[in-house]
C-alpha cells in the first residue's frame, strides 16, 4: 500500500542519513586524531628548538665570560708591562743624568 511504501521510503532515507552521519563522525574524528599527532609533533619540535637554542645560549654565555676574563687578564699584563717600561725609563734617565 501507499502506507507502506511511506514508511519503507522514510526507513531507508533515515538509515541513509544516519549512515552519512556515522561516516562524517568517523572523518571527524580521524581529523582530530591526525590534528593530534601533528600538534604533538610540533610540540616535539619545539621543545627541541627550545632546548638547541638554551644550549647555545649556555654556550655563548660562557664563551662570553672567558673573553671577559682574558681581556681582564690581558689588561692587567698590559698594566703591568707599562708599569716595568716607566721604571726602565726612569732608571735610564737617573743613568742619562749621572752621566751628564
Amino acid at each position: 500500500t501507499k502506507l507502506e511504501r511511506s514508511i519503507k521510503l522514510k526507513e531507508e532515507s533515515l538509515k541513509s542519513r544516519e549512515s552519512q552521519a556515522l561516516e562524517s563522525s568517523r572523518i571527524t574524528k580521524e581529523s582530530i586524531r591526525q590534528k593530534e599527532a601533528d600538534l604533538s609533533e610540533l610540540e616535539t619540535s619545539l621543545k627541541s628548538r627550545e632546548e638547541s637554542i638554551n644550549s647555545r645560549e649556555f654556550q655563548l654565555m660562557e664563551s662570553l665570560k672567558e673573553n671577559e676574563e682574558d681581556r681582564r687578564k690581558k689588561e692587567a699584563y698590559l698594566s703591568e708591562l707599562e708599569e716595568s717600561l716607566n721604571l726602565k725609563e726612569e732608571s735610564l734617565n737617573e743613568k742619562v743624568e749621572s752621566i751628564t
